[in-house]
């Protein structure tokens, strides 16, 4: 949130110790030191006093919004550390989960497309190398497959900058929000905001996600539920109201159009996954259709509803992740349904943490995921978008199935289930998430005022 680009300074500052120390072969002491400089990035991030100017020539715009995607980037950095095997057990994976958060703060704070296109590298290359760092030919393949749909979503991204700098001679979007009328200029924010779409996994730009959910390690896929939509999210805000705020009265339709078929399609196609990782990844889907709801809403109720879910959402997939990684007993084996059987006769805590965060996701009263939802609902109505708000609703009636069925396998008896032990690490990123899921559902005055001033601080400058 400062002007001066503090928490990015601390992460790069960090970067390049855990990069000294895991060089010599100090693998544990670089995860310390990367916890670290997260924790003190978000620190720096949510207590200094906010910027409201742009930084760097306007290539930086630092405000409210973007020390609450710092906040949420470095929850799912620290999740990730935490995890352990696929990412903390392999040297170089602490460097890469601070490079991809990175990447994150720039889109929360980018101020030009150039930025834009810099945080989403820095956010990608690292999730590239991270999806493939597991033992089995399904990481691999997992890799290869998001770097090439990547690098297809990057080109659409380079070839927009492109056309926009060729009319107006200026990536910055502060020059954007005068010059966006231009018909070629219309053309590059459509292939911008098409590359945009990819990493928020909007239908027809999806297809990654659920193969790539499947086949990352558990903590990588835990990360990029809620680093990668919360980069995407920041930007799409930025690029819409700045390049797209003219042609609001086209735009606005076809965002709702676009998330009334990724929430149908994710939550009917999460209906019938029994590996709990590919089920996240067709979740993934319905929540970036969920996002665009907010976008759609074109105001600060939109935004803030948005940023909400995106909160609820990344902390119930984390809780859910992590319950069917330890359940599975190796990080790098898909988790199944029946993975949870018995469950809450031999971990009960385990138990009650999964449900809060399956609860979450189904969005039941009491937890984030329901207020979420209510909150998008809201959002659709005031904005005059009925049928967008049937899509949402119809959406969580298809969602509550979805996630039901692998609640109900945790209270199978089945004399023949074992369900290791979480580790410490694991442990503690479901305590969190388990408090954070329902204090979001029975006390969210707190956040909603954090949430609703970085939106119209946002709005007003």
């Amino acid at each position: 949130m400062s002007g001066w680009l503090i928490p990015e300074g601390v992460l790069l500052a960090g970067l390049a110790a855990v990069l000294l120390v895991a060089g010599g072969g100090w693998g544990r002491l670089a995860s310390w030191l990367a916890g670290l400089a997260l924790l003190a990035s978000a620190a720096a991030a949510l207590l200094l006093p906010g910027g409201e100017h742009p930084v760097l020539a306007g290539a930086f715009l630092p405000d409210r919004l973007s020390g609450v995607i710092d906040g949420l980037a470095v929850l799912a950095g620290l999740a990730a550390l935490l995890l352990g095997p696929g990412a903390g057990a392999v040297p170089e994976a602490p460097a890469l989960v601070l490079t991809a958060v990175l990447g994150a703060e720039v889109l929360g704070a980018a101020g030009s497309l150039l930025t834009v296109f810099v945080g989403l590298e820095l956010l990608s290359f690292p999730l590239y190398v991270l999806v493939a760092l597991g033992r089995s030919r399904t990481n691999l393949e997992a890799g290869v497959k998001y770097l090439l749909m990547g690098t297809v979503a990057s080109g659409l991204f380079l070839f927009g900058m492109a056309l926009i700098y060729r009319q107006i001679g200026s990536f910055t979007f502060l020059r954007l929000a005068g010059e966006s009328a231009q018909p070629w200029v219309e053309v590059g924010l459509g292939l911008v905001f098409g590359g945009l779409l990819f990493k928020l996994a909007i239908v027809p730009f999806h297809m990654w996600a659920p193969d790539v959910y499947e086949g990352a390690p558990t903590p990588v896929t835990a990360f990029m539920a809620l680093a990668t939509k919360a980069g995407a999210l920041a930007a799409l805000i930025r690029v819409l109201s700045f390049g797209f705020y003219p042609g609001a009265a086209l735009w606005s339709p076809l965002l709702a159009y676009l998330a009334a078929l990724s929430i149908l399609t994710g939550n009917l196609l999460a209906l019938v996954q029994r590996d709990l990782k590919r089920l996240v990844g067709w979740s993934a889907v319905a929540a970036g259709g969920y996002l665009l709801v907010g976008l759609a809403a074109h105001s600060v109720l939109g935004d803030e509803a948005g940023l909400y879910f995106l909160a609820a959402y990344g902390l119930g997939a984390i809780g859910f992740l992590t319950v069917a990684g330890v359940a599975a007993g190796e990080p790098d084996r898909g988790p199944t349904r029946q993975a949870l059987r018995g469950l809450a006769y031999r971990r009960p805590g385990m138990a009650l943490a999964f449900g809060l965060a399956a609860l979450s996701l189904a969005g039941i009263p009491f937890t984030g995921g329901f207020l979420g939802k209510v909150y998008l609902l809201q959002a659709a109505v005031a904005a005059g978008q009925p049928g967008l708000a049937v899509a949402v609703a119809l959406g969580a009636a298809v969602g509550l199935l979805a996630y039901l069925r692998p609640l109900e396998q945790v209270f199978r008896r089945d004399a023949a289930a074992v369900v290791p032990h979480p580790a410490p690490g694991p442990a503690l990123v479901l305590a969190v998430t388990a408090v954070l899921t329902l204090a979001l559902g029975v006390w969210p005055g707190p956040v909603v005022h954090w949430l609703g001033q970085a939106a119209r601080f946002y709005w007003l400058h």
